[in-house]
C-alpha cells in the first residue's frame, strides 16, 4: 500500500482523486478477503 500511496504523491492533481478511489477499491478487496 505504502508504494500506491507513494504514486499518488508523486500525481498531484486531478490524477490524486482517482488515485484515492483506487486505493480505497483496493482496501475493500483486502477486506473481503
Amino acid at each position: 500500500m505504502d508504494f500506491l500511496f507513494f504514486l499518488c504523491n508523486c500525481h498531484r492533481g486531478s490524477v490524486a482523486k482517482d488515485c484515492a478511489e483506487f486505493t480505497n477499491l483496493l482496501k475493500q478487496r483486502k477486506n473481503l478477503q
